[in-house]
């Protein structure tokens, strides 16, 4: 019998509770009826339909030994990893284990059980969306608690999940293709993040402060943004500093582009001046008819269509950041790479294959297999049924086009330092931090005025991996720093506030930039007091302080056991000064804490 599970979720604040590394929320389950699981089976699928690897899929963290069944235990631990990996495809960065606080067996039932836990949050998300992840990754893992589970339900369910959960919240959130490796960086060095808005997000605290979105960054001028998004104005500042370019023109009209395309010369490619990610560019025009054909459904995309020489070779992204080149990888047509096994055919299907069993919102492009892919194997001197030997790369297209997968490589290492200097040059004209530039080369190896070479244009906010990530935050967060500022939380009554205010003199007479805050007061550095709108608590106004970029510490004054219940917005650097036991409960302001209530306050305060 498949399991029975009502879901709820916490009302109270975000924060920094039972030392999960990142905010999070208090989320509520009441399990009945499941009487088994086939754990292996389940972390099949995971791994077919999901990419989820059994290191993906972590022991529950427990603050006490639970009473629970094994399998019940496996049920969770599925469940919860398919939960995190849903919202980190929407753009959150649900990166910390959950903690689960509470096990209790429900009265009179042998196999209820209400679970409470804390799950990874952001601020401004609707809660309810993340309870929601939970709930159709229980769901979904349900099946496998059936005597023989379907696999083909799974799968329908999991598109299911794609369609109507995943793909429509992640406008909510921005979220783009290097969202999730820049956060898990940010996670993986312990720098906190805080979420802004619709996927714009701080990156550590106060003065050591960062704002990101996606791969752009606080330090990226709008200007150069701006000009970066149009193709035809970019190609003005690449020749007013030398960069080679391929001739282009603006077309008024289809009628417009035939007569500059024959100008240029055939081959040609037509492209919007105003879009990125290669919506709406055609290749190889050779002639006439092609280029109307391109110009009519470029057109739909967008009114600003220019017609350029086609540059032989291929795209190869050069990312730069703070001016400096840090990444590149080439950008090649759909191919496969040979196992020293199986033929072209076979490694074809078993791509496709592995393609289609994932869930919707990972499926990326699909291989071509047709008579284009034969005849681009036979220029190659292949037929589809050779076996090729391990690590031997064939191409099925002669460019990459959006249509069907494409095949990245590596390059780093191996760019010569003459297009490495280009695209730095680029990045400082431009004044971008993070810079994506295409060179369109037949070979990266050798500098751009040998091989005829040119830049087709800069992307601000480039698309970034893993690789690229960790570099960037070497420059941003340099010799390890966390983006962290020292707190001080001084906990008692109104002898707290008045060491805290002396604290705050001692600190600016060295020069430090300082401010202090209570539920209810708060100072600038100069022990101003502030008058801040829509500030609901302790929480509230640190909030303010957390976010200033020129806040290099933090006095709290701590006067109610507001942080117990929540966890404090804040972790780190963290030192907790007890003046006297003056601390009173949010719930009944009248009512004094008791000596334990206040023990395990401090220890929150100190992050655990």
């Amino acid at each position: 019998m498949a399991g029975q599970f009502k879901i709820s979720v916490s009302k109270l604040p975000l924060g920094y509770a039972f030392g999960m590394g990142q905010p999070s929320i208090g989320i509520s389950i009441i399990l009945d009826g499941l009487s088994q699981f086939s754990t292996a089976a389940a972390h099949d699928a995971l791994s077919e339909v999901f990419e989820l690897s059994s290191d993906g899929i972590p022991p529950l963290g427990f603050l006490e030994p639970p009473d629970l069944p094994a399998y019940i235990i496996d049920f969770l631990q599925c469940g919860f990893a398919l939960a995190r990996s849903l919202l980190q495809e929407i753009g959150l960065p649900a990166f910390a284990q959950e903690k689960i606080h509470s096990v209790l067996r429900l009265h009179g039932t042998q196999s209820a059980y209400r679970l409470q836990f804390n799950a990874p949050a952001i601020e401004n998300f609707d809660r309810t969306h993340i309870a929601a992840a939970y709930a159709n990754s229980l769901r979904l893992m349900s099946i496998f608690s059936a005597q023989t589970p379907d696999r083909k339900a799974f799968k329908a369910s999991a598109d299911a999940l794609a369609e109507n959960f995943v793909i429509p919240l992640r406008p909510k959130l921005g979220r783009g293709l290097s969202t999730k490796h820049i956060l898990n960086e940010a996670f993986n060095r312990g720098i906190p993040i805080t979420h802004l808005g619709h996927g714009t997000y701080q990156l550590g605290f106060g003065i050591h402060g960062r704002i990101i979105n996606k791969s752009a960054t606080d330090a990226d001028s709008a200007l150069g943004a701006n000009t970066s998004k149009r193709k035809d104005v970019s190609e003005a500042w690449f020749k007013s500093i030398g960069v080679p370019v391929p001739e282009t023109r603006s077309v008024r009209d289809v009628e417009d582009a035939v007569v500059r395309a024959r100008e240029i010369g055939f081959p040609v490619v037509l492209k919007p001046a105003d879009l990125d990610r290669s919506e709406g560019v055609f290749l190889e025009l050779s002639n006439e008819e092609e280029v109307r054909a391109a110009y009519e459904q470029a057109r739909i995309l967008s009114p600003n269509i220019l017609v350029q020489s086609e540059i032989p070779g291929h795209c190869h992204r050069l990312v730069t950041f703070k001016g400096k080149f840090v990444f590149a990888y080439s950008r090649l047509p759909a191919a496969v790479v040979g196992d020293g096994e199986s033929s072209i055919r076979t490694l074809v299907e078993q791509s496709n294959q592995k393609h289609w069993k994932k869930a919707k919102h990972l499926q990326t492009r699909p291989l071509p297999f047709d008579d284009v892919a034969f005849q681009c194997l036979a220029e190659q001197g292949f037929g589809p049924d050779d076996v090729l030997e391990p690590d031997k790369v064939v191409f099925l297209r002669n460019k990459n086009v959006l249509d069907f997968a494409a095949h990245n490589e590596i390059v780093t290492d191996t760019v010569h330092p003459e297009n490495k200097a280009l695209v730095e040059r680029l990045a400082k004209l431009f004044r971008l931090e993070s810079v994506g530039a295409d060179l369109i080369s037949t070979d990266p190896t050798k500098p751009w005025y040998e091989t005829g070479a040119a830049i087709t244009e800069i992307n601000f906010q480039p698309q970034v991996g893993g690789n690229t990530a960790r570099s960037n935050f070497d420059a941003m967060f340099p010799e390890g720093s966390r983006g962290l500022i020292p707190i001080e939380c001084f906990v008692g009554g109104q002898n707290a506030m008045e060491a805290a205010r002396k604290r705050l003199g001692a600190l600016a007479a060295d020069n430090v930039k300082a401010a202090v805050t209570s539920h209810d007061i708060s100072l600038d550095s100069r022990g101003n007091p502030m008058h801040l709108a829509h500030m609901s608590g302790l929480r509230d106004r640190c909030s303010v302080f957390l976010r200033d970029p020129e806040i290099e510490a933090l006095i709290v004054v701590v006067q109610t056991d507001e942080f117990a219940i929540s966890g404090p917005p804040f972790y780190g650097e963290v030192e907790v000064i007890h003046v006297d036991n003056d601390v009173h409960r949010v719930a009944e302001p009248s009512e004094r804490l008791s000596e334990a209530v206040l023990a395990q306050l401090q220890r929150v305060l100190r992050g655990g």
